[in-house]
């Protein structure tokens, strides 16, 4: 075998070998643990880097946010868990301050952080404090964010043609003086099953207690909620 064709043959050899070491490689990349360290202060240090990058993605998160009505803020808590340092997430559960905009079509529900507008998702029910909604084509009152039908209590709701909607403080949707539907509004007495979507639609991870009756909220018509990062709304 001639010199070239021996390097060539080593040099395919090696190829080989890359490729079929690459997805290890991969993998061990995105997955590493640093286990091989074993100094315990560069272990705890290199922890805290990730709970920082975590913590610091929250923040862009929540500031690109600013302008979105009924976003909820997500923090977190940096604590030790067997010897390693994570970041635990937790909604910050209040409400955002009130906006006017005289648009009929806009509601903000005073209800101290707890109260959901009902809607349907492509996956199932889903919850939101985004009161931004329009009519479509069919009349169907929607989400301005994504087009998601808002339920009430007898479903989908419909309002038909007239000069006027009005809605009165337990969410009774009228045309013209005349009742069509309430909006579904779902208060919440345990809030620990709730996971977001985007931050502000949110879903049911389990069975959660809510608190029945129109008691519990008050719709206000012509308002939305703003974000509730108090951070972002002082500028900070």
């Amino acid at each position: 075998m001639g010199i070239t064709n021996f390097m060539d043959l080593n040099k395919r050899l090696l190829l080989f070998v890359i490729l079929l070491m690459f997805p290890l490689i991969i993998h061990g990349y995105y997955n590493r643990e640093y286990n091989e360290i074993i100094d315990p202060t560069v272990d705890l240090t290199m922890q805290s880097m990730r709970a920082h990058q975590t913590q610091w993605s929250n923040f862009h998160f929540y500031t690109m946010n600013v302008d979105t009505p009924g976003f909820v803020e997500v923090g977190g808590y940096n604590v030790l868990n067997d010897d390693k340092l994570e970041m635990v997430p937790f909604f910050r559960w209040r409400a955002g301050p009130p906006v006017e905009t005289d648009n009929q079509l806009d509601f903000y529900i005073h209800a101290e952080s707890r109260g959901f507008f009902e809607v349907l998702l492509p996956t199932g029910l889903g919850y939101t404090r985004d009161g931004r909604f329009k009519l479509n084509q069919d009349r169907k009152l929607v989400m301005l964010a994504g087009g998601f039908p808002v339920l009430g209590e007898r479903g989908e709701i419909f309002l038909p043609e007239g000069m006027e909607i009005d809605c009165s403080k337990s969410g009774m949707l009228f045309v013209d003086g005349q009742a069509v539907d309430r909006l579904r509004i779902v208060v919440f007495s345990d809030m620990s099953k709730l996971d977001t979507l985007n931050g502000s639609l949110f879903y049911l991870t389990g069975p959660a207690a809510v608190l029945e009756g129109e008691e519990y909220y008050g719709v206000q018509q012509g308002f939305i909620e703003q974000n509730n990062v108090i951070k972002a709304l002082i500028g900070d």
